[in-house]
């Protein structure tokens, strides 16, 4: 695995290349965000999540985005409080569930009817998001049903034996996993509380 060291601030966008590079072959990059250290890949490839993490099939696998704008873009239906909580909290510790639009279906042919969203508070990904093109499918970095690691010197080495390329910015981010807001109904659902409090 090659591993990538940098600055927690005023990183240099370009030592990234080579986990975009990476990610558009198809690979698996382990990735900080503003909650937990993540396990990503391109939403085309996110079948290969469920197989490392021996995640349930049937617990789906949001994507981060690294702009608002995604929300629309990827989504069809947007309620008008969904849009809010967007501008409200992202980039931040909000995940929200809107229903699927075209565009994501394109970028993953097993997209369900609803598609979980976030936009993190962490420059890092954010950053690799845009090099990509795309969103990113990310679960926490962390076998299934274990917990999540806030920093990837305790990230757990069977993980990282399975990624092919991982980010270390030296944070230890001390955060739960995000608030999840059920969107597609005519008033926000809470689905797991996380460091948002709605």
């Amino acid at each position: 695995m090659q591993l990538i060291t940098i600055a927690k601030t005023g990183f240099d966008p370009t030592t990234l290349q080579p986990v975009s590079q990476a990610l558009r072959s198809g690979r698996v990059a382990i990735l900080p965000t503003d909650t937990v250290y993540g396990l990503a890949t391109l939403p085309k490839y996110q079948a290969r999540l469920f197989k490392l993490k021996k995640r349930p099939a049937k617990k789906a696998i949001p994507w981060l985005a690294a702009e608002t704008s995604a929300l629309d873009k990827f989504c069809v239906g947007v309620p008008d409080y969904a849009h809010e909580l967007a501008e409200r909290y992202w980039p931040g510790a909000l995940t929200l569930i809107c229903k699927t639009g075209p565009d994501a279906r394109a970028l993953w042919s097993g997209a369900a009817d609803s598609l979980a969203l976030r936009v993190p508070d962490e420059e890092v990904i954010r950053e690799v998001i845009r090099q990509v093109g795309t969103p990113l499918a990310v679960t926490s970095a962390n076998l299934s049903g274990l917990s999540p690691q806030t920093s990837y010197r305790l990230v757990d080495p069977r993980i990282k034996q399975l990624a092919e390329v991982a980010v270390d910015d030296g944070q230890s981010f001390g955060h739960e996993p995000s608030t999840i807001v059920d969107c597609t109904g005519e008033a926000p659902r809470i689905l797991r509380q996380g460091p948002v409090e709605l």
